[in-house]
């Protein structure tokens, strides 16, 4: 299958795994976005400060059509169980939320839905969302009431067993991140999958010819402490710009975490080159993305990285 070709509807297998609107594991169980961290004003569209992107103008049309499935009920869940507290932290209650059969469910409806979609050419709010869900389900089917549990255990394999259905694929959330998201076709969990041409097709349909969006980095969870926050609203294309822009100045602007005088993130070490791509360097991305830039931040180490589970 080509890069070009069209990403398969789902088999009956994956209808099957479906059925009846719950999300089922394929084996045993083993983050408009809303920081309450006051990042300041954002950059005046067509400042210095503002970058050019693309992507939202030739997705302009694209972006204000609905996304391929409905975010109401995860928006729900999202909002009930995501607190945010005073020292900037989201955190999620999962204890609460795993003792809460209808809450399951209803991400077991939701994340149905994600299986079988079939979402169009830059509905990169489908994916982030997709991404987050399904790291929420994760942990949930995993942790085992455990708030000691983490994602890091066992050589990060939460992240790396191909259990997921999304859009007619059965994914990583490796897959899903590096493959359909960033484009990294040399990442570990990506060369050589089963599912390259499908992760080539999707990426390439995601992007339409434009360059990735390195904001990215701070919309996608990965039920950490030292991760970019869950919002507690989804995603949404018509303010998708806007919502990765209040995500990344949060999180640029939380020194626990994202930089200040102790440090960057890791994730501007793991993920250099997409810094570099999209701004030029990483200093350069955290001047336009910063209240205040590149005061006070010490861009020459990196602030350890806290994998503790984001749990009440």
């Amino acid at each position: 299958m080509g890069l070009n070709a069209r990403i398969p509807l789902a088999c009956s297998l994956l209808l099957a795994l479906c059925a009846c609107g719950n999300f089922i594991e394929l084996e045993p169980p083993r983050d408009d976005v809303s920081p309450t961290v006051d990042a300041g004003p954002a950059p005046a569209p067509g400042s210095d400060a503002a970058v050019a992107r693309g992507f939202y103008a030739t997705c302009a049309d694209a972006l204000s059509q609905p996304s391929a499935v409905s975010e109401d009920a995860y928006g729900g869940l999202l909002s009930q169980h995501v607190q945010t507290g005073t020292d900037g932290f989201a955190l999620v209650d999962y204890v609460g939320w795993s003792q809460a059969a209808p809450d399951m469910a209803a991400l077991g409806a939701h994340l149905a839905e994600v299986a079988t979609a079939s979402p169009g050419a830059c509905d990169l709010a489908f994916w982030i969302n997709a991404y987050n869900a399904l790291v929420l389900r994760g942990v949930l089917d995993t942790f085992g009431g455990d708030t000691g549990y983490s994602v890091s255990d066992d050589d990060f394999a939460f992240f790396k067993s191909p259990r997921y259905p999304v859009a007619g694929m059965m994914l990583s959330l490796d897959e899903l991140e590096h493959g359909v998201v960033r484009g990294d076709w040399l990442h570990g969990s990506v060369d050589g999958s089963p599912s390259i041409d499908q992760l080539m097709a999707a990426h390439t349909q995601l992007w339409n010819g434009e360059a990735v969006d390195a904001r990215i980095h701070m919309a996608l969870n990965c039920a950490a402490r030292g991760c970019p926050n869950l919002g507690d609203v989804p995603y949404t294309g018509d303010s998708l710009d806007a919502q990765l822009e209040a995500a990344t100045r949060a999180f640029l602007a939380n020194g626990d975490k994202g930089a200040g005088p102790s440090g960057i993130t890791q994730l501007f070490d793991w993920f250099r080159p997409d810094f570099e791509t999209d701004s030029g360097s990483v200093d350069d991305f955290i001047r336009l993305h910063r209240p205040g830039g590149l005061s006070d931040v010490d861009s020459g180490r990196f602030i350890p990285y806290d994998w503790t589970l984001n749990s009440l």
